[in-house]
């Protein structure tokens, strides 16, 4: 057996949740270790733009790619709940029931979080979920978390909110 078949066989030997779990804790050390240093060189205003910018449009491709997979057609706010819903499912993220409403209960990357005192994953979270939103509903609504995992908050919750022009 050649090394490529002997690592195939061990990696098939661990347990799909475990492989999962290792996965989520290797991209969540490299992001918070990522953005540590780029807020340490480049300040914390460029990461907002990154954040702001990037994640939303990455958010927004998801959301075109997920209705298309799902054949979801109509655009409201049970459509982002759902795209949202799911998303998180695709992440690892552990949902449940909390006052009648869906919530995130476990985030896989929370420990990260908390480990390494950098709270970039959960605005990166925010942000790329506000992305979900915009494509949908459009830019007059956003998405406010008013709970949090990493804030010792019981679950994680958002709520969508909608603009008010400032005209």
């Amino acid at each position: 057996m050649n090394g490529l078949e002997r690592a195939r066989n061990l990696f098939h030997g661990i347990p799909p949740e475990k492989r999962h779990q290792i996965a989520i804790n290797t991209l969540g050390n490299i992001i918070c270790i990522l953005s540590k240093y780029l807020i340490k060189t480049h300040g914390y205003d460029a990461m907002l733009t990154i954040l702001r910018r990037e994640l939303r449009e990455l958010g927004k491709m998801d959301a075109r790619m997920l209705m298309n997979l799902l054949d979801i057609a109509e655009r409201g706010p049970e459509s982002v709940k759902i795209l949202i819903n799911v998303a998180a499912l695709i992440l690892g993220i552990e949902l449940g029931i909390k006052e009648g409403r869906v919530v995130a209960i476990r985030c896989p990357f929370a420990g990260i979080i908390k480990a390494l005192n950098e709270p970039f994953l959960c605005n990166a979270c925010e942000e790329y979920n506000s992305g979900i939103l915009e494509e949908v509903m459009g830019e007059n609504f956003k998405l406010e978390a008013f709970k949090r995992l990493t804030n010792e908050d019981e679950y994680c919750r958002y709520r969508i909110i909608k603009r008010f022009d400032q005209a």
